[in-house]
């Protein structure tokens, strides 16, 4: 039993400062042939409220990768939007080769049609040391606010809600590793309120034993699945078994839901 609970609960902890399991094939993400990825985007189990495109960008001053997602309400056929969606998102993250948090950039704005530059506010962040630095921007009032740092390991992969990345090698059955999660949209989505400290939280992330299908344009396909597990938050990633493919991602995180699956 002690054997058990210290692989179970202790062994992922003290992993916190390896290296990550798998290595996202960032140079593949940013070849220009992939252009943007176009998602289906569920909140709180609501279709067709918001229209998601990520894409990546190299770096090559900083040897880094600019992961970016646009998100920004869809609109019916009356010309109207849902009343969820009430703003837009534009978000950078920069993450070094390995897939260590580096900054991220978050633009919130009025719910208006993409490439707008009416923000609501920006949330700004940059990885010194062992310590995460963000602050909150108001535009209106040109008022900052930053907030407490947050530790965060240098050595753990981030996993961001709207950035979805196009492709996962090198998964195995069992594998476990910590993670940061970076959630602008849980904060965004919850009425644009001010951010708490512990706006950077961890998972604890595994693949499962077994293959799972996932029903795909009119088919189900073999899947390896990432399970994430953490405080107030839950989520799980299918990857294409054949080649890597990422076709759908869930997270719930203080009782909101949002699931993106490939378009």
């Amino acid at each position: 039993m002690t054997g058990w609970v210290l692989y179970k609960d202790i062994w992922p902890r003290w992993q916190a400062d390896s290296p990550p399991p798998f290595v996202i094939d960032l140079a593949d993400e940013a070849q220009p042939a992939l252009v943007h990825t176009e998602w289906k985007i569920f909140v709180n189990g609501q279709d067709q409220v918001f229209h998601l495109e990520t894409w990546v960008r190299f770096l090559p001053k900083e040897d880094s990768f600019e992961l970016n997602s646009e998100l920004w309400p869809r609109i019916d056929a009356d010309g109207k939007t849902a009343k969820l969606a009430q703003f837009g998102m534009y978000n950078k993250l920069v993450v070094s080769r390995e897939g260590e948090l580096r900054s991220f950039n978050v633009r919130v704005t009025e719910p208006l049609p993409p490439h707008n530059d009416n923000d609501l506010f920006k949330i700004i962040g940059n990885v010194k040391g062992d310590s995460l630095f963000t602050r909150i921007v108001f535009t209106n009032t040109g008022l900052e606010k930053p907030f407490d740092p947050v530790p965060i390991k240098n050595r753990s992969s981030v996993l961001n809600p709207l950035q979805p990345l196009n492709r996962l090698t090198n998964l195995r059955p069992g594998q476990k590793w910590r993670m940061p999660l970076v959630d602008p949209f849980g904060q965004a989505f919850s009425l644009l309120v001010p951010l708490s400290s512990g706006y950077v939280r961890y998972l604890d992330a595994e693949v499962l034993p077994e293959v799972e299908p996932l029903a795909w344009k009119n088919r189900d396909v073999p899947c390896l699945v990432v399970e994430y597990q953490g405080d107030e938050a839950t989520g799980k990633t299918w990857v294409r078994e054949a080649d890597g493919l990422v076709l759908r991602q869930e997270l719930t995180v203080d009782g909101k839901s949002l699931i993106l699956q490939r378009d």
